[in-house]
């Protein structure tokens, strides 16, 4: 791979390992790895193929088998922390997890679909862009926490158009859907704002740091009302 696409395969797996896989659809993963549709096209064909698809979801398999040695390793740890609290005496001396001799059982050695680790139905995997959780021993995925993909409305309305890959990027960091209404309604004082009116507009990517810094909650002065000059009675009649 060349290093452009050794970069973008090491952010894929990064973004794979917290989303627990990356998605298939094409607009979600570039948002996701924040990268535009031209340096999408150029660069996912070599670092997709590293990728195999498993139930709507796209997984590397190398970074499977290391997600199942940390959970194995994990659950030993506790296990064994359980076994002391409960009963001290008879608890084993602590002993490392056994490394994984190359793949799980249920991981095919060959280039068939990946097998999803057993992993996924009994731990729990905090995402920056989608959040799950675990009930009666199943995984549920909260959609609240998901990026929102509402960048375009907001670009169109928001009135300096300067820095939209910027912006972009600061959006998919940092808008999800739980506070998606909140960023609108924000932009929509701000439209209303004496700021606006005068013309003295940020770019996108500093308003939307400023404002997420603020919880969304930005306040800005209205514009104030024209003064009205009134005439005198002389200046009516020279008028008329």
């Amino acid at each position: 791979m060349s290093l452009a696409e050794l970069g973008l395969y090491h952010r894929a797996l990064n973004k794979s390992w917290i989303n627990n896989g990356l998605p298939v659809d094409p607009i979600r993963l570039q948002r996701l790895l924040g990268i535009g549709p031209d340096e999408f096209a150029a660069l996912w064909p070599a670092v997709g193929e590293r990728f195999q698809e498993y139930h709507g979801r796209l997984y590397d398999r190398r970074l499977e088998r290391e997600r199942e040695y940390a959970t194995q390793k994990s659950e030993k740890a506790s296990i064994a922390a359980q076994a002391r609290y409960q009963n001290p005496a008879d608890a084993p001396a602590d002993a490392p997890a056994d490394a994984p001799a190359d793949a799980p059982a249920d991981a095919p050695a060959d280039g068939g679909s990946i097998a999803v680790p057993r992993a996924y139905d009994s731990v729990c995997v905090v995402s920056v862009s989608g959040s799950t959780s675990l009930k009666n021993g199943k995984q549920k995925t909260s959609k609240t926490a998901e990026t929102s993909t509402r960048f375009d409305e907001f670009w169109k309305l928001y009135p300096l158009q300067d820095g939209e890959n910027l912006a972009r990027g600061i959006w998919i960091s940092l808008v999800t859907l739980d506070v998606e209404e909140s960023v609108f309604a924000c932009l929509a004082r701000y439209l209303a704002s004496d700021h606006v009116h005068r013309s003295v507009v940020k770019r996108a990517s500093n308003w939307l740091h400023d404002c997420a810094a603020d919880g969304w909650k930005n306040t800005w002065p209205t514009p104030k009302p024209q003064r009205v000059e009134r005439k005198s009675l002389e200046q009516i009649c020279e008028e008329a």
